[in-house]
């Protein structure tokens, strides 16, 4: 099969890479919405989380 995909010819090749470079960027961006959506508040309890001593189990 991927004998086939490579000689399909060049122009095939071009197309995975300009697809597999697109998902790259939205899969950045949405995460870096997310990040940057999150309050500080959010991001300090989730950061402070781990030293808590409450929460230990």
């Amino acid at each position: 099969m991927y004998k086939y995909i490579l000689a399909s010819g060049e122009q095939s090749i071009n197309w995975m890479a300009i697809f597999s470079l697109i998902t790259f960027f939205l899969m950045f961006a949405i995460s870096a919405i997310a990040i940057w959506g999150k309050s500080k508040a959010y991001v300090q309890h989730m950061a402070e989380l781990p030293l808590d001593e409450e929460n230990i189990k």
